[in-house]
């Protein structure tokens, strides 16, 4: 049985490696530290386009007149060329500007990004993923990249199995221990005291 245990905890996570591999990378764009870091870096290098890190603003007019519809973003949108499936956000705030968001299916998490003024339908900027700098297509991706959804139910199915795999993982190694561990006692190796380590193998 523990054979059989082995292989169960250690052939899937063979073959799924990189996958994982990938999940657990992209995973890291989206937690506090490392997330919050990379995009520090991604501004203190110019890396994001400057509409992104400051959104333009719409111009509030001098007398009073309605926003655009929805229909009309949507209209300004298809005029500047999006044509895949559009995400539109309009902002509660008088000088805020609608952010249209089209995003391919399947593929990265958008293929452009523009705001548009919400009383003349002027668009302020347009970012488009072809012009992405290297550190803005890694955030496009990543998100795609972690939930599976890069290349449609294939890949939906892959990152499915190696999460599977990666929570079995866990049981299973425990459950490993548990079976192999001397009887009182947990197996773990004896401390060695006055042991100098490289700072090599601390790094």
């Amino acid at each position: 049985f523990y054979t059989v245990l082995r292989d169960v905890h250690v052939v899937p996570g063979f073959y799924l490696a990189f996958f994982t591999l990938c999940v657990m990378a992209t995973g890291l764009f989206f937690t506090y530290t490392w997330g919050s870091a990379f995009r520090s870096v991604a501004v203190a290098t110019n890396s994001l386009s400057p509409a992104y890190v400051n959104p333009p603003h719409s111009t509030i007019p001098d007398s009073p007149t309605e926003t655009i519809t929805l229909d009309d973003a949507i209209a300004a949108a298809r005029a500047a060329g999006l044509h895949d499936e559009l995400s539109v956000s309009m902002p509660a705030a008088e000088d805020a500007s609608i952010v249209i968001t089209e995003r391919p299916l399947p593929g990265a998490s958008l293929s452009a990004m523009m705001w548009i003024d919400r009383y003349s339908a002027e668009t302020l900027a347009l970012n488009r993923a072809a012009d992405l700098s290297l550190m803005s297509t890694a955030l496009v991706y990543a998100l795609p990249i972690h939930q599976g959804s890069v290349f449609g139910l294939p890949t939906k199915i892959l990152a499915f199995v190696t999460a599977l795999v990666l929570a079995s993982s866990s049981v299973t190694g425990v459950w490993m221990w548990w079976k192999r561990r001397p009887r009182g006692g947990s197996g773990f190796p004896a401390r060695y005291d006055n042991v100098r380590l490289p700072w090599m193998l601390w790094a």
